[in-house]
This record gives C-alpha cells, sequence and structure tokens, in this order.
C-alpha cells in the first residue's frame, strides 16, 4: 500500500471526507481528532505525511507542528496545513513554519497535487540526510 497519512481535523465530515481520499488514492489514513490525540501519537511510529487543520477544537495545529519538529522521529515528517482562517491570519499562524497551506474550501485536486508534492519532496530530502549521518 502507498504512503501512511495522518490527518489531523476536528471536524468530522471534513475528516471523513480527507481519509476517503487518502483512501481512494491508495494511502493508508488515520485520524486525530484534536490536538491532544495527534501530539499522543508523537509516541508512536511517525507517518509519511500528516495533514492538519490549522485551527483545531483545542488548540492551533502549529502547537503539533513544533512538538513534531522537536521529537526526532518526527522531525522530517511533511505537513500539509487546511485552513478556513482569513488571509492575514492565516500568514500569522504559518509564522516561521515550513509547510504548504490549502485554504478551505480547496479543490480535491489541489489537495492530491500537496500530498504528491509533500511526500515527492521528502523523499529527495532521505539520501541527503542518511549522507550527512554518515559523514558525521
Amino acid at each position: 500500500m502507498g504512503a501512511r497519512v495522518l490527518i489531523v481535523e476536528d471536524e468530522p465530515m471534513q475528516s471523513s471526507i480527507l481519509v476517503d481520499c487518502m483512501h481512494l488514492w491508495g494511502y493508508t489514513a488515520s485520524v486525530a481528532g484534536n490536538c491532544k490525540a495527534a501530539l499522543a501519537l508523537l509516541a508512536g511510529p511517525p507517518p509519511d505525511l500528516v495533514v492538519m487543520d490549522i485551527v483545531l477544537g483545542d488548540g492551533k495545529g502549529r502547537s503539533v507542528y513544533w512538538a513534531m519538529r522537536a521529537d526526532p522521529g518526527w522531525s522530517s515528517v511533511p505537513v500539509v496545513f487546511t485552513t478556513g482562517l482569513p488571509e492575514p491570519d492565516t500568514w500569522k499562524e504559518m509564522q516561521g513554519i515550513s509547510a504548504l497551506v490549502l485554504r478551505k474550501p480547496f479543490h480535491i485536486s489541489d489537495l492530491r497535487l500537496s500530498i504528491v508534492s509533500a511526500l515527492s519532496l521528502a523523499k529527495a530530502r532521505r539520501p541527503q540526510r542518511r549522507a550527512k549521518v554518515a559523514a558525521s
């Protein structure tokens, strides 16, 4: 099967649509419905990609993002953020974060392109990381 995708989304309908898309495209999907559930998953094996809402019922996706970056096992997992925030608020929330952002409502083809791009970029970076570790 394809890549493992973690969806961090607090709206059940949105989450269900994202899971259906992942399965349709050959990915395995799991869901965390809020920040607390997503943070609890950091104790386990990382997915290949995270698709995460910027604003969740119990906090902000950026707190999960920074916790991921601080965890050695999760630090290189790419993230695609989704948001319904107005543009100025989106950029405020994304300061210092390197990730793709999809504004809601988004077209499914844009979601697929973002996922494929994020996974491809992460795959291209892996050999560079291995070479750096081997050289040290």
